[in-house]
């Protein structure tokens, strides 16, 4: 689905994934091509390791 939303725009689109990291992965995964995609995630799974992880690196 990301693929399909960044396929329509050569702007500059946001992508907010709103999930736990698998979520989040996929979304990357269909973004990796794209230069004009900015991700940001709402973690909400359960785990939520990445959004962690990034936290403890300011």
């Amino acid at each position: 689905m990301t693929e399909n939303i960044l396929k329509k725009s050569a702007e500059r689109t946001y992508i907010i994934s709103v999930g736990g990291d698998g979520t989040l992965h996929e979304v990357i995964n269909g973004a990796a091509s794209f230069s004009n995609a900015l991700i940001t995630c709402v973690p909400a799974g359960s785990g939520n390791d990445f959004a962690r992880g990034i936290q403890k690196r300011r």
